[in-house]
């Protein structure tokens, strides 16, 4: 049970870093664009930053 739990944290882990990673890296640019066509909440994450972020946690 223990070696499951740790490789869990494991695997969280390396997505949180990845996300954190992601998040950081994300264009000025695409923030810019959003605010131009006023793509704010989850319109946003939805359609902005998760797909940023998506491939870096593969």
């Amino acid at each position: 049970m223990v070696a499951v739990a740790a490789d869990r944290a494991g695997h969280a882990g390396y997505i949180l870093f990845n996300v954190i990673a992601g998040t950081t890296a994300y264009p000025n640019d695409y923030k810019e664009a959003a605010a131009n066509f006023r793509i704010r909440g989850w319109q946003w994450w939805r359609q902005g930053m998760l797909p940023g972020i998506f491939p870096l946690t593969m």
